[in-house]
């Protein structure tokens, strides 16, 4: 999957509108969040753009060129939404991850 990532906080919720009208999840990727959270020295946001088989990486960069974004990367995801509580703590080393456990 392409990830961006973007350091201003206050930049998220424009940059992830932004991104799901140009780059919207497909109904096989709903369970994933858009944004992720890293903490390290800085404090980063990673933000889903798409999957890598299907973008073009000089595409995005383009199209991204207006927003202040740190680097373009390719992350691994979850590729299914998670059906139990185990699978879904598998996921969420990877992702985060929309999970409605049945009781």
């Amino acid at each position: 999957m392409y990830t961006i990532e973007v350091d201003d906080k206050a930049l998220i919720s424009k940059v992830a509108i932004l991104l799901s009208k140009i780059y919207p999840l497909s109904s096989c990727l709903q369970h994933l969040k858009r944004v992720k959270p890293v903490f390290n020295k800085r404090k980063l946001f990673q933000l889903i753009v798409g999957p890598v088989g299907s973008l073009d990486k000089a595409h995005i960069i383009q199209q991204l060129q207006e927003i202040n974004y740190q680097n373009l990367n390719i992350f691994k995801v979850p590729k299914s939404k998670p059906y139990n509580r185990w699978q879904f703590e598998e996921c969420v080393k990877y992702w985060p991850t929309n999970f409605h456990e049945n009781k």
